[in-house]
């Protein structure tokens, strides 16, 4: 008896603890820019995401979109779809980027010609224009555009990525002092989800972007986060993060700092195709995508779906182990061989 009360005492002081740790965030997304921009990336990545963002094109008539959410379905991929191109207009050809004429008639016309794709089933979320404050967009329009985005399709979220610091700061380089968010006094009222840009960092340390962070949080309360990590290496990371393969510790610092906020909802990955002058995703080492595997492997919606069999055999002795998670196998071409695939 007395044994019995011992052991009841120390599973209740155990639950006290555990009851008395900070919360976690459930990450609910996972995925990359790029990741079912063609058959290839979305082959690579399907195993192991659950979203990816494409981009429309400038061509209301254009298939990519219709093409590429196709592709993604059947294997439970949503989409987060950037409006840029449909809403903004490149008038000079010199890559400056103004509110289209006929905005609102360019959206109904997108919408008619895609609407039968454009289904909760497959989007996510929506972008109004990427990183507005740092390109001193007039937030007075971008709230009306997320509301007329919001008109169309009253089911998605809308989402904003924004520069930091600069954005925030108003500091971006010589001559270059955007003051959208000085400006503005709204509470972005039809946006659901908001996050930060910051590359080249520690995020668990980094005093700057911990401090942009509150400072983005406490200006839009009460919103979702998306958190951005660095799927690139390029010499600017040489210089302030390491060699390549410190990029594996950078994708699982960026998961902690995610989960550890109770506000989170997804952590994505800029980029898996190929950049100019860069090695992206996917060309990183087996060592570097088990990271990002395992913190795909962890998003509840993505392990509640039943992945697809991989296309081509895989061998145990190209398996890479993760602390995040158990053995993950690959091809022996780890920068080009078929889907992930998990044990």
């Amino acid at each position: 008896m007395k044994k019995l009360r011992r052991d009841l005492v120390a599973a209740a002081l155990l639950l006290g603890s555990l009851v008395s740790l900070p919360s976690r965030a459930q990450i609910q997304y996972f995925g990359y820019v790029g990741g079912a921009d063609n058959d290839s990336a979305l082959a690579e990545t399907r195993g192991f995401t659950n979203f990816a963002q494409i981009s429309t094109e400038s061509d209301l008539a254009g298939t990519f979109i219709r093409s590429r959410l196709t592709a993604m379905t059947p294997y439970g991929i949503k989409a987060m779809i950037d409006l840029g191109l449909v809403l903004w207009c490149d008038y000079s050809n010199d890559q400056h980027y103004v509110l289209c004429n006929n905005f609102e008639q360019r959206l109904s016309t997108w919408h008619q010609n895609n609407a039968d794709v454009l289904t909760p089933d497959r989007v996510l979320a929506f972008s109004v224009r990427d990183e507005p404050f740092r390109h001193n967009v007039d937030m007075a329009t971008y709230d009306y555009l997320a509301h007329l985005v919001k008109s169309h399709f009253p089911w998605a979220k809308i989402y904003l990525i924004e520069s930091s610091p600069c954005g925030i700061q108003g500091s971006c380089g010589p001559e270059d002092n955007p003051t959208a968010y000085a400006n503005y006094h709204g509470t972005l009222p039809d946006v659901d989800w908001i996050g930060l840009d910051q590359y080249l960092i520690w995020p668990r340390t980094d005093s700057t972007f911990q401090s942009m962070r509150a400072t983005f949080k406490s200006r839009f309360p009460g919103k979702k986060w998306i958190y951005v990590m660095d799927g690139y290496w390029d010499l600017d990371h040489y210089r302030e993060i390491g060699p390549p393969s410190s990029m594996g510790q950078v994708a699982r610092d960026w998961y902690d700092v995610a989960r550890a906020d109770p506000d989170a909802i997804l952590l994505g990955v800029f980029i898996w195709s190929r950049l100019g002058g860069s090695t992206t995703s996917t060309d990183f080492g087996c060592d570097v995508l088990a990271e990002h595997v395992a913190i795909g492997r962890r998003s509840p919606a993505r392990a509640a779906r039943r992945l697809p069999r991989p296309r081509a055999p895989y061998s145990a002795s190209t398996a890479m182990a993760s602390p995040l998670a158990g053995p993950v196998i690959r091809t022996p071409s780890c920068a080009s061989g078929p889907a992930w695939t998990t044990t």
